[in-house]
């Protein structure tokens, strides 16, 4: 009632007392509900896959990233199209799957693509069906050409990944040093420390190399 109420007003109501009307000690007042603010519904995903398909095999240079999260009704043949399409690109950056309903059999060219690409820096394939174990590999496929930078992979259908899964995790980004963000879920606290701090250190390499690269523009 404190959010109701003034102080006189919940006094007086405490002790039974009636509410003075001319000093505006009352409960004749309006008081206003609050009014959520309306957020509009996002937009539907309109992405061609098959024109991006096509782009991709051709290696576009102006198809630097790809986005078809919430793209569940893709069939799963089109994407895994895709995403071999996706190896033969020289400057694809960027590939959000997320929510698209993809599985291990879609993950296995993504392990290819992440091995071959020497340009891919993100990629988020969250809230899908894919495995702990192709989880893991797919950390493991990092360490090829070391040039991705974040990978996304939470909120899969077996969210407990188990001990040494999530080992195999730790010890693939400790090895990495150009990953900077890792989208995984770990229980395990000595995982969770160790990815952490490998992290840090290459957030820390990476500053340290800008600062080098100033200072010898300077010169």
């Amino acid at each position: 009632m404190h959010n109701v109420l003034n102080q006189p007003q919940y006094y007086n109501a405490l002790k039974g007392k009636g509410q003075n009307e001319e000093t505006g000690i009352s409960f004749s007042g309006v008081i206003k509900a609050f009014q959520p603010r309306v957020v509009p519904d996002e937009p539907e995903n309109v992405t061609d896959v098959e024109e991006c398909t096509r782009r991709l095999e051709s290696d576009d240079m102006a198809l630097e990233e790809i986005n078809i999260n919430n793209m569940k009704r893709v069939s799963k043949e089109r994407i895994r199209t895709m995403i071999r399409a996706a190896c033969k690109s020289k400057h694809l950056k960027k590939l959000h799957m997320a929510n698209t309903a993809i599985s291990d059999q879609e993950a296995r060219p993504l392990v290819e693509l992440i091995e071959q690409s020497g340009t891919l820096k993100v990629l988020n394939v969250e809230s899908n069906f894919i495995s702990p174990e192709m989880v893991a590999k797919l950390l493991r496929a990092t360490l090829q050409t070391q040039s991705l930078v974040e990978l996304h992979a939470e909120n899969q259908r077996q969210t407990v990944l188990g001990n040494q899964i999530e080992m195999d995790i730790m010890l693939s980004v400790e090895d990495n040093d150009s990953l900077l963000r890792v989208g995984v879920s770990l229980q395990s606290m000595e995982a969770r420390n160790r990815v952490g701090e490998a992290l840090e250190r290459n957030y820390e390499r990476l500053r340290l190399k800008r600062l080098e690269n100033k200072s010898t523009d300077r010169k």
